[in-house]
């Protein structure tokens, strides 16, 4: 929560040290992996965010708000193979739970770059 409200408050940084803490202490949660993956995205540290986001999207493949955020950072980068993966990402979920994540101005704005 105390790296939520950090985040919140644009203290990415505190944020980031929060959770070190909190690892150090209860050890390593996928909620905690999620939040670092998340804060370092928001700081365009999207390597690092996608390396965290996409092992826990492997380890759990239904986890909706896995895939979201793994597509969010995948459509943030330049590189093609990643928006098209993130594209399709996005159409999985908007399927899936249709009006739900309200998707479809990322689709049409991915189709656009991907020329689909």
């Amino acid at each position: 929560d105390l790296a939520n409200c950090a985040a919140n408050t644009d203290s990415i940084e505190l944020a980031l040290r929060t959770l070190d803490s909190a690892e150090a202490r209860f050890g390593t949660g996928p909620e905690i992996k999620l939040n670092r993956g998340i804060f370092l995205a928001s700081i365009k540290k999207y390597e690092e965010a996608e390396i965290i986001l996409r092992d826990l999207f492997n380890s759990d493949t239904l986890a909706n708000s896995f895939r979201l955020s793994l597509a969010h950072v995948l459509s943030s980068q330049d590189d093609l193979k990643k928006k098209k993966e993130a594209y399709d990402h996005y159409i999985y979920l908007n399927a899936k739970l249709p009006g739900n994540f309200n998707l479809d101005s990322l689709i049409t704005v991915l189709k656009t770059e991907l020329n689909l």
